[in-house]
């Protein structure tokens, strides 16, 4: 067997639509009451993904043929 290069595994099947066994995510997790931390970090990420930062990362560890959430 080889290296799976995709955070999402799928099930060969006959089915048109192969069934997800596995999903990766990243989550950031701010802390209650911390509305200010929460809209640095959304505004981070959105930079990060526009500027092309979460592409390389994710390049450079093998998910290369991942997407990225708008």
């Amino acid at each position: 067997m080889g290296r799976c290069n995709s955070s999402n595994t799928k099930v060969l099947t006959r089915s048109p639509r192969p069934a997800v066994i596995q999903s990766t995510g990243v989550v950031v997790v701010v802390p209650k009451g911390k509305a200010a931390a929460k809209v640095w970090a959304a505004h981070f990420l959105d930079e990060a993904k526009a500027d092309g930062t979460v592409r390389r990362a994710l390049d450079g560890n093998g998910f290369t043929s991942d997407k990225i959430a708008p």
